[in-house]
Parts: C-alpha cells; structure tokens; sequence
C-alpha cells in the first residue's frame, strides 16, 4: 500500500510504501531534500484498511486474509497495551510475546485471559466465521462479494467492541488513567507524520481543540461506502 506525502522543502507530491518500519527516510527525486516520514497506525487498522481496498477492487481472497490479520494483529495490539496498563516493562514486553509470536492459539488464549480480568467481559469469537476463515486461508475457498463483507463487518464489530471496552475500562479505572495502549517514544526530526483512515477511533477532536468521546456506533456498511472513494486512497499530509 501506498500514501501520498508532500516534500517540506519544494512541496511535491511523493510515493511513501508502507512497511513494517515506522520511520522511514524519503528522497525528494525532485529537490533532493532527505526527509523522515512515521506512520502513526497501528498494523491491524493498516491490514483492515487493506481488506476494505481489496474488497472494493473484487479481490476477495485477499481481503478475507487482510481482515483476518487486522484481527490476529488487534489481539496482539491489545495484549501488549494491557501489559503496558498493569506496569510491565518494554523489554519484559517484548520478551514475553517471543514466547507466543509464532503460535496463534497461545495468543488468543492470552489475549482472552488478560481482557476478561482486565474488563470483566469478553465475547468468544464466531465459530462460524472462525471456520469460514479457515476454508479460505488454508483449504482454498473462494469467498464471494457477500461473505467477504460478512467477514469484514464481522471483524470491524469485534474491533469496535474489544476498543469500546478496553477504551471505557481506561477512562473510568482510576488506576488505569496514567496508562496508555502505547509506548509514546519522541524522536527528533520528524517532517511528516501520516495515517491511514481509523476506523475504530473513539475519540476525535473538534474545531476548538476539545476531544470529544464518540458517542454512536458507526455501522460497516457506511463506514464501507464512505472509505477509498474515487480510487484515491486520500490521508491527511504532515
């Protein structure tokens, strides 16, 4: 996948490919000028938004596998910020998700376990879905329109409801305020930050700098209709 970012220096319209690296430097092929570019998404909302482009442009197979990762990778998104929550080092961090990064099994099984005490709640995933999955990913199916959407919307609810409760869980736990889902690290230098479209965002801040908690529940399908319009995949600049 590919963003648009503008040069600082002459303002020209660059190519910036998303891997997994963060922070990455970009040529200007016009001015030359070197530049730092860091994407602030996380890789889950990265492969959802994947999934919906692949949806859109009738790659189903693809977007199956796309909403699939975005799922996997949401586990291993809140597993860590739950760490981080309860006062667990990076490096311990780190540490423990080597034991587990190469088994899918153990990563649900934590990811349920740390959710239901830190929470209180959580829902099992479909099994349906769960086995729809499998017969694309590792028997060869191949999904139609609808039950790749089915898929996507079945994975964008399970999102929404994982945020809402771990989002609400922050904001009324007095003991989880002084925590965030994220390891924040400053690096200097910065010329551009950019994002993909967050679909699962609870929060937004409006015309006077407020953060203003969303209060409703945007379904898929509009969410669906209004994403990747024109073919133009548009991201706000730095």
């Amino acid at each position: 996948m590919k963003f648009k970012v503008r040069c600082y220096a002459c303002d020209k319209e660059l190519d910036f490919e998303i891997t997994n690296d963060l922070l990455q430097k970009l040529v200007c092929d016009c001015c030359k000028t070197e530049q730092n570019i860091f994407l602030q998404n996380d890789p889950y909302q990265i492969f959802f938004d994947m999934g919906v482009i692949s949806c859109k442009k009738d790659f189903f197979i693809e977007a199956v596998v796309y909403f699939s990762l975005a799922l996997e990778r949401y586990y291993e998104h809140a597993i860590k910020g739950i760490f981080s929550i309860l006062g667990i080092c990076e490096d311990d961090i780190c540490g423990l998700w080597k034991e587990m990064e190469n088994q899918s099994e153990r990563q649900y099984s934590s990811f349920i376990t740390l959710f239901l005490i830190v929470c209180g709640e959580v829902k099992p995933e479909d099994t349906k879905m769960k086995a729809f999955r499998n017969s694309v990913v590792h028997k060869g199916r191949i999904p139609s329109r609808k039950q790749t959407k089915d898929f996507g919307k079945y994975v964008y609810d399970r999102i929404y409801y994982l945020q809402r409760l771990l989002f609400y869980k922050e904001a009324v736990d007095p003991a989880f305020t002084s925590k965030t889902t994220h390891v924040n690290n400053e690096i200097d230098n910065i010329q551009s930050y950019i994002s993909a479209i967050d679909p699962f965002s609870l929060v937004y801040w409006n015309d006077n700098g407020e953060r203003i908690v969303a209060d409703s529940y945007k379904p898929f399908e509009d969410m669906y209709q209004e994403f990747y319009k024109n073919n133009e995949f548009v991201v706000p600049y730095g």
